[in-house]
């Protein structure tokens, strides 16, 4: 955690792809939940379909970079 706050710390392509594929799973499951616990007949509206495609592109290119490893961003 230290190494964290330092001011030599620079992000790893890996790390950047593992927060972005978090961030697209969980704002997915967010958005599913949030239909879910609405009960609409209307079912998934275009935004959060929007935000659903942007949060999917999102992991995707995260995705590509975790094999990249431990080179800067």
């Amino acid at each position: 955690m230290r190494h964290l706050f330092s001011l030599e710390f620079t992000f790893s392509k890996r790390l950047l792809g593992l927060m972005l594929v978090a961030v697209g799973l969980l704002g997915n499951g967010a958005l599913i939940a949030f239909d879910i616990i609405r009960q609409s007949d209307q079912g998934i509206g275009p935004a959060q379909r929007v935000g659903m495609i942007a949060l999917g592109v999102g992991a995707v290119l995260g995705l590509t970079l975790i094999p990249l490893g431990r080179a800067k961003a």
